[in-house]
């Protein structure tokens, strides 16, 4: 009994110390001042998974998954290997982006190996969502000097954080505002698949919901980033295409649960645009124009991001069709666009730099990886139950964020690869128990 009790006493630390890991890389990424606390939990988390398949004489990832991660991971060091022998010297510094940190995350789906976990992380990424949105309100408030300057600012501190009032709309920036692009269309995807399971949801954990969904819709008005707009908007005709693939009652209660969300939605935001009219002068005008601005490609845009892009895609394309089939090599920069003068391999335009740096080839590869999870996340969509619901909002996260992605790159760091993992999760746990119950989703 005291060794049974010692073991479950293991396992709960190991769980926390994931879930604290996953909602420091959310709520306070790219903090330096965090980075030897990340690896110690990274670490813990790594040590345990590894103890509990020697214990178990399983791995925990399904074979599937295992051969997706280290193929990708091949193809990754065939071009960081083309970078070196070509001498582009950004090839080094890229290596661990495409070669050991996905088999880092991948080692991380193998300790999911029950629902419980699975729902454990869930809860975090709701938790997230909620802080990162008061995290906004006193961080805006604090600007304006409505507020005195938070004395716990600190641990947010960035050199890119800063706060600013145009003419009809305000921006705001600070690294915790990345996540919002896949948090808010998760949360709204999740309240919407909350009405299919009314008694598997606690009445705890359905309050966090809309206060999720609340606060990151307030983030996100407030951010004044046109990526965080686009991600939200698309979020209701994502759910929708997803929740086409659901069996026939399961759709047809989303379809009347995505009506009442996006009502709500829609009277939040009118609220929250009239406020910030009175307090600053943004207007819904201000701010469909800042949007539309993203969209003006024209040599006479005068918005600086666009013109830098349009640059970066023309230098792009023509780096490109000197090698179309096998790329520049990763860590290459192209001729006649230079974005980051300590990181000149780098380009907002990740996708057109993964095909300027990898070629037909290498951007295949990664499409069919990234396809791969959508074929599967249908079919665990289509199977019904408790992972149908959490896979479709993993789904409409991940597209948000993939879409955001073309134009920002947010998977330029450790810290953001669970938007593609966290699908991957419960598609391992989907094909290592293909007939999941409808059990508790959070208790």
């Amino acid at each position: 009994m005291m060794g049974a009790t010692l073991r479950s006493e293991g396992k709960n630390r190991a769980s926390w110390s994931g879930y604290l890991l996953v909602f420091l890389m959310l709520v306070l990424p790219m903090i330096p001042a965090l980075f030897y606390l990340k690896v110690i939990l990274l670490g813990v988390v790594l040590v345990s998974i590894a103890v509990a398949a020697l214990k178990t004489g399983q791995t925990g990832i399904h074979s599937s998954i295992a051969l997706w991660t280290l193929s990708l991971c091949v193809v990754g060091a065939v071009f960081v290997l083309e970078g070196l022998l070509s001498g582009k010297v950004g090839a080094a510094q890229v290596m661990p982006l495409y070669v050991i940190w996905p088999i880092i995350y991948a080692v991380m789906i193998a300790g999911v190996r029950n629902q419980g976990i699975l729902s454990g992380i869930r809860l975090t990424f709701i938790v997230a969502t909620i802080c990162i949105g008061i995290y906004s309100l006193l961080y805006i408030l604090a600007e304006t000097g409505i507020l005195p300057e938070s004395r716990f600012a600190f641990l947010f501190y960035s050199p890119k954080q800063g706060f600013a009032v145009h003419d009809e709309w305000a921006q705001m920036a600070y690294p915790g505002l990345n996540p919002l692009i896949f948090l808010v269309p998760f949360t709204f995807a999740e309240l919407v698949m909350s009405s299919l399971y009314p008694k598997a949801i606690s009445p705890l954990y359905r309050i966090c919901l809309w206060t999720a969904f609340a606060l990151g819709l307030e983030a996100v008005l407030l951010s004044g980033r046109r990526a965080l707009y686009l991600g939200t908007l698309i979020a209701p005709p994502l759910i929708l295409l997803f929740a086409s693939f659901q069996l026939k009652t399961e759709r047809r209660l989303s379809w009347k649960s995505l009506v009442r969300v996006t009502s709500f939605a829609v009277i939040l935001l009118a609220i929250c645009i009239f406020t910030l009219n009175a307090a600053y002068g943004a207007t819904l005008s201000g701010i469909v124009e800042r949007l539309s601005m993203g969209f003006n490609f024209s040599p006479t845009a005068e918005d600086i991001g666009t013109t830098e892009r349009r640059t970066q895609f023309h230098a792009l394309l023509q780096g490109w069709m000197e090698n179309p089939l096998l790329g520049a090599g990763y860590g290459a920069p192209a001729y006649g666009s230079i974005r980051d003068d300590l990181a000149p391999y780098n380009y907002e335009l990740t996708y057109m730099q993964l095909l300027y740096q990898t070629g037909l080839v290498g951007f295949a590869a990664y499409s069919a990886g990234v396809c791969w999870i959508y074929w599967m996340g249908v079919r665990v969509i289509r199977a019904g139950g408790y992972l149908s619901g959490l896979m479709l909002a993993c789904l409409v996260g991940m597209s948000s964020f993939l879409i955001g992605n073309a134009t920002n790159p947010y998977f330029g760091s450790f810290e953001t690869y669970w938007a593609i993992f966290l699908p991957l999760t419960v598609i391992n746990l989907w094909l290592l128990r293909p007939f999941p119950r409808r059990l508790s989703v959070c208790a």
